[in-house]
């Protein structure tokens, strides 16, 4: 789990966010690193990969609400756009 934690701060090193999404979307994974995963990528902002991520979790039960709110205020910014 910390290590899901501390890929967040390399999350421009190829290859990172997408591990990140796959253990997100891995609902077999413990809820723990699933939730450890995502506030990773929370903090990346709107990348190509994040926002296509955000929606496919929109119907999740785990993180739909959280994927929903966090597209909601991304599209209300003026300067939304993916930083890919």
């Amino acid at each position: 789990m910390q290590a899901a934690l501390a890929l967040g701060e390399f999350i421009a090193v190829d290859g990172v966010c997408r591990a990140l999404c796959t253990l997100v979307c891995d609902s077999g994974q413990a809820l723990e690193l699933r939730h450890a995963a995502y506030s990773s990528l929370d903090r990346v902002g709107p990348t190509s990969e994040y926002v296509a991520l955000l929606n496919d979790l929109a119907d999740d039960d785990t993180f739909g609400l959280s994927a929903r709110a966090t597209l909601a205020t991304w599209a209300q910014r003026p300067d939304f756009h993916t930083s890919e």
